[in-house]
C-alpha cells in the first residue's frame, strides 16, 4: 500500500512517464494516469555488437556436436523463466541426437536445472555458463535457434524481456514460450513463433 500511494504520487507529478511495453502503458491508464502522459519507447540494443553472423568455428568447436541442431538459450537462470520446460522438452527430444540444448547464463535455478538434467539424463543439455556481452554476438552465431521463456504470471504478459532485442538484433530465428506484449513482438516481426508457457510438447 505504501508503494502504491508513493508511486501514484510519482504518476500525478510527473510531466512525463516513459515504458517499455504497450502493456505497461494500459496499466498505468487503468490507475487513472492520463494517457497523455504516457509514451512507449522500446528498450534497444547496439547493432554494432550484435548482429547478424556467420557461425563461430572455434565457439562450435567449445560447444561440440558441430554437426547438430543447437537450440541456444541466454540469460537469467532463475525462478521468473520456468526453464523447466525446457528441460522437458529435451526429454521429449533427447532420443534424437541431431537436437542440442545450450544454456547460457547462471542464476538461483542453475543447480537445480543441471540435477534435473543429470537425473533426466538429458545428454542432449548442456549448461555453458557466462559469457560477457562482448562475446554475446559469437554465442547467438552458433544458435540455430533461440527460445525465450516466462512463466505464465500476469505481471510477465507486460513485461518484454530486454534480451529478446538481442535474439532479434541477431537474426535468428525464435521460439518463445511465452504470451502477452514478448510474444506480439515475436509475432509482429515475423521473427519466429510462440507457444503457450508450461507447455514443453508445444
Amino acid at each position: 500500500r505504501v508503494v502504491d500511494r508513493l508511486m501514484n504520487w510519482l504518476y500525478r507529478k510527473s510531466a512525463g512517464i516513459r515504458v517499455i511495453s504497450p502493456g505497461v502503458r494500459e496499466s498505468l491508464i487503468a490507475k487513472g494516469v492520463p494517457s497523455s502522459k504516457i509514451v512507449v519507447i522500446p528498450n534497444w540494443v547496439d547493432t554494432a555488437l550484435t548482429l547478424p553472423k556467420e557461425p563461430d568455428r572455434a565457439f562450435l568447436d567449445d560447444m561440440g556436436e558441430p554437426g547438430s541442431f543447437r537450440v541456444v538459450y541466454t540469460g537469467n537462470l532463475g525462478l521468473a523463466q520456468g526453464l523447466e520446460t525446457l528441460l522437458d522438452a529435451a526429454q521429449i527430444l533427447k532420443e534424437d541426437p541431431r537436437i542440442q540444448f545450450y544454456l547460457f547464463g547462471a542464476g538461483v535455478e542453475a543447480q537445480q536445472l543441471q540435477d534435473l538434467a543429470t537425473r533426466n539424463g538429458l545428454a542432449n543439455v548442456r549448461f555453458m555458463g557466462s559469457y560477457p556481452e562482448s562475446e554475446m554476438s559469437r554465442v547467438y552465431s552458433t544458435a540455430d535457434l533461440l527460445v525465450l521463456l516466462l512463466k505464465d504470471v500476469p505481471p510477465f504478459h507486460i513485461t518484454i524481456p530486454h534480451k529478446l532485442y538481442y535474439y532479434l538484433a541477431s537474426g535468428k530465428p525464435i521460439v518463445g514460450s511465452i504470451c502477452g506484449d514478448a510474444a506480439n513482438v515475436i509475432l509482429n516481426a515475423g521473427a519466429g513463433i510462440v507457444c503457450r508457457p508450461n507447455n514443453p510438447s508445444e
